[in-house]
């Protein structure tokens, strides 16, 4: 080969060249992972969003589940009725299942209660009235219907009271 022939414009113009080239995958190995790098924050920021819209979807739920139990109900058919109704609604899927679980088995004690002390219930048929007594109890000198009344009263409110205890312990977890 004749050297004559690489002449220094020539090995400048190569050493430009395979500079260029050489930059050119540099910069495309960095914007790659710099595109990489976006990608997953975008992912993550998508994350954080469907984490908060669900956070807030909870919360309301969670909130007008309390409402629904607040409202009155005198029997367990009625509550179970609102509650199952809420529940099957598209917002009540937003209840954590602990609290519908927990919800559900203190109604269902609620229930059997009532099924057995109810005034249609064998327990209550042929029974007297009940006697007088010198106490302080509130349901002195009421008919068996009555006293099961206002005890049946207090059990539901206590239901309804722990109810919202256990829904309002959930929305502090959340």
């Amino acid at each position: 080969m004749d050297t004559s022939k690489f002449t220094p414009e020539l090995i400048l113009g190569i050493i430009g060249t395979v500079t260029g080239i050489l930059s050119l995958v540099i910069s495309m190995h960095f914007n790659r992972k710099a595109i990489n790098q976006a990608e997953k924050a975008l992912e993550q920021s998508d994350k954080n969003l469907k984490t908060q819209l669900l956070y807030e979807d909870k919360k309301k739920a969670l909130m007008n589940f309390q409402r629904t139990l607040s409202g009155a109900a005198n029997n367990t058919r009625d509550l179970r009725e609102k509650i199952d109704t809420f529940l099957d609604s598209f917002e009540g899927k937003y209840v954590p299942k602990d609290v519908v679980g927990k919800v559900h088995a203190s109604l269902e004690e609620l229930e059997k209660y009532e099924y057995e002390n109810a005034e249609y219930s064998q327990k209550w048929m042929g029974e007297e009235p009940m006697q007088e007594s010198e106490s302080s109890d509130p349901c002195e000198g009421m008919n068996p219907t009555e006293q099961f009344n206002y005890e049946f009263g207090k059990k539901i409110d206590s239901f309804k009271h722990s109810a919202k205890y256990l829904i309002n312990e959930s929305l502090m977890k959340i």
